[in-house]
């Protein structure tokens, strides 16, 4: 038999009430954690988190079989596994945010800096470890994808930035 705490303790439960116990529930009765694309960004961070996981699989079998790992190799694996994170971390931050009882604007911003801040950092990062490893210059696919990076993140910013909303830019 389930007994819950608040059986115990005497108050009645908010599943006895009809609201879910998991439910974050503001005096208007709307749920102050739910925003309205959060099963996007659930499944983001999912897929995220999958990602991390397939790279690890295949780091263990790649040293299973046998084979060795190259400094370049582990580095990208590492960024690999360490954006997955983040993007998962980055994926959650506006639900977290909301059960704060913050305006949506302000959780938006908040996450929209949050995250193109971290877009910024990583894409910056990658060539210049990458450099110190393979002591090559970098290829050309790198930089394209360091720029659509930091176009991402200067999208994210732009979010953030009140005088570019205020002049509707």
């Amino acid at each position: 038999m389930h007994t819950s705490l608040t059986a115990v303790v005497g108050y009645p439960s908010r599943s006895a009430q009809g609201i879910s116990p998991w439910s974050s529930m503001t005096q208007s009765g709307l749920n102050a954690m739910e925003l309205p694309d959060a099963g996007y960004l659930y499944t983001l961070s999912l897929i995220a988190i999958a990602y991390v996981g397939f790279t690890a699989i295949v780091l263990i079998l790649r040293q299973s079989a046998g084979g060795t790992l190259l400094p370049i190799d582990t580095l990208v694996s590492r960024l690999f596994m360490g954006w997955g994170f983040l993007l998962t971390y980055l994926s959650i931050t506006p639900m977290l945010l909301a059960a704060f009882d913050l305006s949506r604007p302000v959780v938006w911003r908040i996450s929209s800096a949050l995250a193109g801040l971290s877009f910024v950092v990583m894409q910056v990062s990658y060539p210049i470890l990458r450099g110190r490893i393979t002591a090559e210059p970098t290829p050309l696919h790198v930089w394209l994808h360091v720029a659509a990076g930091l176009a991402l993140g200067a999208v994210l910013f732009r979010r953030v930035l009140p005088l570019c909303s205020i002049l509707g830019l």
